[in-house]
């Protein structure tokens, strides 16, 4: 027909279960009719499915070419900016969507579905071989940040397009720079692989940095992407520098303009879903407003100053002094408004545990374990932060494993006041000991003692923080009081959550409970969006799912997405940094940023010894493996986590019968304590005892690593058919749901057929399995199971490709 368009197609093969492959289909098949119902969104022009050969596409309408291409010696041509006359596109337009000027005070012409300025453009004509597309990624990374009015208009015509799909029931849930393609200069949502029905929480997909901490799924959610989008096009900064402004803002001529629209980016991304918007309409509403330079800044003052007054002074007295302080907002014609005058600077250092602060958590969430001393920290941190006159330091939840004299130096060059305490646990009576301490000159200005309960939780932290306030001469006005009570309430209950998810985990744990920890941690952090806690478990659990019993390519970017949110509130948690080192080196192989940062992460916390026992074991260093082992084990020897990595740093050094030994030492045989009694006997050819091992195993769980690991066992055994038997389980499964290929390469090798376990082996490194780098977990190059194929020449490929050629690292 002469005209190009752009086809997507979608292979079966790509997905490792069928449900998200089948869902994606079914996205593409409901947002059809609606994609050409408005401007604002990528029209889908016909859809196809080929159903033996596994796939489906569609094929949609062409973006406009991003800068200058060539067709048959044809130059593509686009109206300039400010004078219409038509002139040569560059490779890094300045101008691609850029308003039409026009006379001041008259308003721009506007099409009447986009809501965007009316331009003059040029057909367009692309070369298949040097076409690049038009996004809004492309106008960022060649212009910088784009002009306000500019990023008005832009989000103006998107709030419009996802009004449109939201009111059809659909949401987006990949909205990004790159996903914003422009067609005949109008901006449009496109990359719709990810469209679905509205609440639709089966997975979660998306952007690292785009996704808010609930996850996608709800327009909402699309709103917060659309917030970051928002925040990198108008200041030029990564997404993940949210909510930070640039340094030089002051200088920039349309500053003002800017900190109006960054009260719409603020409040379209605040972590708590309550504040945000509640729809696209709300949301586009105040783009309107803006663009009709009305301030929502102003809008916003006065709207929480009438909320405040109208509860404690007549209303002609309102009016009164709403309008003098509308008057007042108005003069300001630059700049941006005054902030609350700063009488005080705190920072609360993390409190310090005496003791075991608290027992084993049970189902009703009523008792308490050793992470509360972080949640009454938070408790205090954000009830402080409302209190007005004050400004708050992070949290530095980490900093409980430094000298607590050298944090207080280093932070009293910042903050005027510092707070130190301990907690302590005496049969059920909390004894928490606060200081305060004026930072220059150091001194301490009161320390006291406050006594209770399990069951005074919120009167401790109450006292606590009147004390505080009182003692830095600030008084917490009655609307403030009701707030806090507010904070502490759902801090209390969502740590309550908290405890219901750790019981399942530590006391519980089953496979199929899975869902309800989740549910758990996800209501804690509805309650309180900064628990960093439960982001870190939350990412915990997807990250073990992407070892266990699914695609890790899927869960993988999940658990660093919570483990990116829980940081940005809290950026010293060493826990989250030791996880993200694991997930990005399975992700890219660069063993020496691993490196640099696990002797960071050493030099700041030397005293985790356990997580640098698992770092020098996956590093092949095997003597300071031990001494960190060592140190682990006498300083900790109650520590629940040994009792999976215990047994497992045996294993690793090919000491089957101290790895038995260690498991059977713990007073309950739990999950993991099965897991490498059943693994190092199979080592030691006791297999009547792994067999055993491996039933009781499974059932608390039937994963995919105990049903390889049985097959595993009976190859070694000699039951060539029950081996074969495991094999075609897992080749039948293959059909319904993703098998983890690490694990069927176990029972291939025991078989002795190394052909078929270095082709698993492949499939493992390109879906990025942890168990390819992870000492704890299996280890490409000390695995024992790939002792038979240490000279195939795949093999040897595939630890070159992955960077475990040479050893150790």
């Amino acid at each position: 027909m002469g005209t190009l368009r752009a086809v997507k197609a979608v292979y079966r093969q790509d997905f490792g279960e069928p449900q998200p492959f089948e869902r994606e289909y079914k996205g593409i098949q409901k947002f059809e009719p609606v994609s050409r119902s408005h401007e604002g969104l990528i029209d889908i022009l016909q859809i196809g499915r080929n159903e033996a050969e596994g796939y489906f596409y569609y094929v949609m309408e062409l973006a406009d070419a991003a800068g200058a291409e060539r067709s048959n010696g044809v130059m593509e041509s686009r109206s300039d900016a400010k004078g219409g006359r038509p002139r040569p596109s560059s490779p890094t337009p300045q101008h691609s969507s850029t308003p039409v000027s026009h006379h001041p005070g008259t308003p721009p012409l506007h099409d009447s579905k986009s809501g965007l300025p009316q331009r003059s453009i040029t057909p367009t004509l692309h070369h298949p071989n040097s076409y690049v597309p038009h996004t809004l990624r492309h106008d960022v990374k060649t212009r910088g940040r784009l002009p306000v009015n500019e990023c008005v208009e832009l989000a103006l015509a998107l709030t419009g397009a996802l009004q449109h799909l939201h009111e059809g029931g659909l949401v987006h849930r990949d909205i990004k720079p790159s996903n914003i393609i422009f067609v005949k200069g109008r901006p449009k949502l496109a990359d719709i692989g990810l469209v679905t029905d509205a609440g639709d929480s089966q997975s979660i997909v998306g952007t690292e940095g785009y996704l808010p901490p609930e996850g996608p799924g709800t327009p909402q959610a699309d709103l917060y992407s659309l917030g970051k989008v928002l925040y990198e096009i108008s200041t030029g900064q990564d997404r993940r520098q949210f909510p930070d402004l640039p340094p030089e803002l002051k200088g920039w001529p349309d500053s003002r303009a800017f900190l109006e629209l960054n009260e719409v980016e603020l409040k379209a991304c605040a972590r708590d879903v309550v504040q945000r918007y509640r729809s696209a309409e709300e949301m586009r509403a105040d783009l309107a407003r803006l663009q009709q330079g009305r301030s929502i800044r102003t809008r916003r003052v006065l709207e929480h100053a009438g909320r405040l007054a109208m509860r404690t002074i007549p209303l002609a007295v309102v009016l009164a002094l709403l309008g003098i302080l509308a008057f007042n907002l108005n003069l300001k014609k630059s700049g941006s408004a005054a902030l609350p005058s700063e009488r005080a600077s705190v920072f609360v250092l993390p409190i310090r545990a005496s003791g075991r602060v608290g027992g084993p958590p049970n189902p009703k969430g009523n008792n308490f374990d050793d992470s509360l001393p972080n949640r009454m920290t938070d408790a205090v941190i954000d009830s402080l932060a409302l209190i007005e006159g004050i400004r708050m330091g992070p949290r530095k939840s980490s900093w409980v494993l430094r000298d607590e004299a050298e944090c207080r130096r280093e932070v009293g060059e910042k903050f005027g006041h510092v707070v130190t305490s301990t907690l302590t646990n005496s049969s059920g009576e909390l004894r928490w000991q606060v200081s305060l301490f004026q930072s220059r000159p150091e001194r301490a200005l009161w320390s006291e003692t406050f006594t209770g309960g399990t069951n005074d939780i919120l009167a401790l932290e109450q006292q606590v923080i009147t004390r505080i306030a009182s003692t830095l001469g600030l008084p917490i006005l009655e609307p403030t009081q009701r707030l806090i009570d507010q904070k502490l309430t759902n801090n209390l209950a969502a740590y309550q959550e908290w405890c219901r998810a750790t019981w399942l985990l530590d006391s519980n744990w089953t496979r199929t409970n899975y869902p309800n920890v989740i549910d758990a941690l996800i209501r804690a952090l509805r309650l309180d969006p900064n628990f960093v806690d439960a982001y870190h478990v939350l990412a915990r659990l997807r990250k073990d799912r992407g070892v266990n019993d699914q695609p890790p390519r899927e869960m993988f970017p999940q658990a660093t997405s919570a483990l990116d949110e829980s940081l940005k509130i809290d950026d010293s948690q060493l826990g989250a940094r030791f996880e993200l080192m694991f997930l990005r080196l399975a992700d890219n192989y660069d063993w020496d940023a691993f490196e640099a940062e696990f002797e960071r992460l050493q030099r700041l916390y030397p005293g985790n010894h356990g997580c640098w026992a698992i770092c020098n074991r996956s590093l092949g260093r095997i003597n300071e493996a031990r001494v960190q082992q060592a140190l682990w084990e006498q300083k900790w020897p109650e520590d629940l986590a040994l009792r999976y990595h215990g047994p497992a740093a045996r294993y690793g050094e090919r000491q089957y019968e101290a790895a038995i030994n260690m498991a059977r030492q713990w007073p309950e045989m739990l999950t993991d304590d099965y897991y490498w009694l059943a693994r190092a006997s199979i080592e030691t050819g006791d297999y009547p005892t792994a067999l055993e091992a491996i039933a009781k195993d499974r059932e608390l769980g039937d994963t995919m690593d105990l049903r390889a690991m049985l097959g595993r066992a009976y190859a070694r055994m000699g039951d060539r058919e029950k081996a074969l038997a495991v094999l075609a389980e897992f080749e039948k499964d293959s059909s319904k749901q993703y098998v983890q290929p690490y694990f069927v390469a176990w029972v291939h090798a025991a078989l002795g057929q190394n052909d078929e376990a270095v082709a698993q082996l492949e499939k493992a490194v390109e879906d990025r399995s942890m168990a390819i780098v992870h000492a704890d977990l299996g280890n490409l190059r000390t695995d024992p199971a790939w002792d038979g194929l240490r000279d195939h020449p795949r093999y040897q490929a595939l630890l070159k490709k992955v960077g475990l050629d040479v050893w150790p690292k």
